[in-house]
């Protein structure tokens, strides 16, 4: 039983939980932020004292921008998930699986 226990806890939630990380939340904070650049790129306008008018904005320059947001916002959300989930995690898994080893190891004992 105990075995299984060390399994689910190693295994399941922190491999989960990285994957979940991965391949979910990260992209879909990502979606959200193409979604912001779509919007302002929209939106992003510049008076053109030559034409006298209203022009687009330069894409390359906005683009730019938009690249260092989304290379902050990897590294904050990794930073993040790491400190808030996976260091009390792994301080969780090593209290429980050290009683759990000593379960198992009295147990293969006793036998």
């Amino acid at each position: 039983v105990r075995t299984i226990q060390c399994f689910t806890l190693n295994g399941v939630i922190f491999l989960g939980s990285i994957a979940v990380f991965d391949f979910l939340l990260k992209p879909g904070i990502f979606l959200i932020g193409k979604w912001m650049r779509i919007i302002h790129s929209e939106g992003f306008r510049r008076f053109d004292y030559r034409q006298d008018d209203y022009v687009n904005s330069d894409s390359e320059l906005l683009n730019d921008y938009f690249k260092s947001v989304e290379g902050g916002i990897d590294h904050l959300t990794s930073l993040i998930f790491t400190f808030a989930w996976l260091v009390p995690m792994y301080a969780l898994s090593f209290i429980l699986n050290t009683v759990w080893y000593r379960d198992i190891a009295e147990q293969v004992f006793r036998q």
